[in-house]
């Protein structure tokens, strides 16, 4: 996800070869350089996350504040 939104950013500063000035484009390389560099390191990052969607905890209501404003229960729609 991160690779490739890096990855982006660098094809389309190289869409600007041939439309800056040969300066600006020796800038232009370094950053896309320095992109590359990133994408690899997010790479490697991202390969030893596992999926990003699975769930990793579960959400349990805690009976102590059943029914309580806190928790959405029947006192907080009496109050209002």
């Amino acid at each position: 996800m991160l690779y490739e939104k890096i990855m982006g950013a660098s094809k389309a500063l190289g869409a600007l070869g041939g439309q800056v000035e040969e300066n600006h484009w020796q800038l232009i390389r370094l950053v896309k350089k320095e992109l590359l560099d990133a994408a690899d390191q997010a790479r490697e990052l991202e390969g030893g996350l596992g999926p990003v969607d699975t769930p990793q905890c579960r959400c349990v209501v805690n009976p102590a504040l059943k029914n309580t404003r806190e928790n959405g229960g029947d006192d907080a729609r009496a109050a209002s």
